[in-house]
C-alpha cells in the first residue's frame, strides 16, 4: 500500500470516528445531571429538555478535536496486540519519571486485584456519579500517542518501568479526595527529552515493549515516529 494511500485510510478513520461522536450528540444527545453546565450548554445554542441536551457540532467542534486521534492510536494498540490500551493523562513530570493517571475509568484488564468504584466525591460542582479507583498495574509498559498536522502523521512511542505511585490528590476534590487509578513510569529515555516531544495530555498505555509491533505498522501506513 503506498504512503499517500495510508495517509488517506488515517485521515478517513479519523473522520468516521469524529462524524459518529457528532451524529450521536446531535441526533441521540446525552443526558446532563449538573444545572450550571445545563445552563452552559443552554446559553452556547444546545437543545436542552428537562436533563436530555442535543448539541450541534459547532459546539463540540473544538472541545473534543484530539479525541479521535487518541481513540485510533488506542486502536493500533488494540489490534496489534490485543490488550485493552487505557489511556491515561499526565499529572507531573518528576526528574526520572512522570505521573500517569485517570480522573474516570480504568477497564478490569489493567487493575491489580478487584476493581473498587465508591460514590463520586464533589469536584467542581459536580455531586452525583461513581468514580473508579481501583489499583492500576505495574511492569514494563510502552506509552504512545499518535498526533496528525493536516494530513501527516506522527506517533510518539517511549518506554519504562511502572511503578505504584506514591500518595497524591488531584487538585478539586472534595475531601477526602480520591485515590485515582495511577502509575509512577520510571523513563529509559531522559524525561526532559520525553517532554520535548510529547504530543498531548492523554496517552496510551499498553504492557510491555511494543516498539518493533508499532514501527512496523507505522512504516507500512507511513507515519513518522518520533
Amino acid at each position: 500500500m503506498s504512503r499517500s494511500a495510508c495517509g488517506y485510510w488515517l485521515t478517513i478513520g479519523v473522520r468516521e470516528i469524529k462524524s459518529a461522536a457528532f451524529g450521536i450528540l446531535e441526533r441521540v444527545g446525552c443526558r446532563v445531571l449538573h444545572q450550571g453546565a445545563l445552563g452552559l450548554l443552554k446559553s452556547a445554542g444546545a437543545l436542552v429538555r428537562s436533563d436530555q441536551v442535543k448539541v450541534s457540532r459547532d459546539i463540540v467542534q473544538e472541545c473534543i478535536r484530539s479525541a479521535p486521534i487518541g481513540a485510533v492510536t488506542q486502536l493500533m494498540v488494540r489490534y496489534l496486540t490485543g490488550q485493552a490500551a487505557p489511556y491515561m493523562e499526565f499529572y507531573e513530570y518528576m526528574t526520572d519519571r512522570v505521573l500517569l493517571g485517570v480522573p474516570d475509568y480504568v477497564p478490569s484488564a489493567v487493575v491489580e486485584g478487584p476493581v473498587r468504584v465508591l460514590p463520586w466525591p464533589e469536584f467542581g460542582g459536580f455531586k452525583e456519579g461513581i468514580l473508579n479507583v481501583s489499583k492500576v498495574r505495574t511492569g514494563r509498559v510502552t506509552v504512545c500517542r499518535l498526533a496528525s498536522r493536516g494530513d501527516r502523521y506522527r506517533l510518539h512511542v517511549a518506554t519504562g518501568e511502572a511503578v505504584p505511585p506514591r500518595d497524591w490528590a488531584e487538585c478539586g476534590w472534595a475531601d477526602p479526595a480520591p485515590h485515582l487509578p495511577s502509575l509512577e513510569v520510571i523513563l529509559d529515555a531522559p524525561v526532559e527529552d520525553f517532554a520535548e516531544k510529547v504530543l498531548s495530555q492523554h496517552y496510551i498505555v499498553a504492557y510491555g515493549d511494543i516498539r518493533p509491533q508499532l514501527a512496523d505498522l507505522c512504516g507500512l501506513l507511513g507515519v513518522a515516529v518520533i
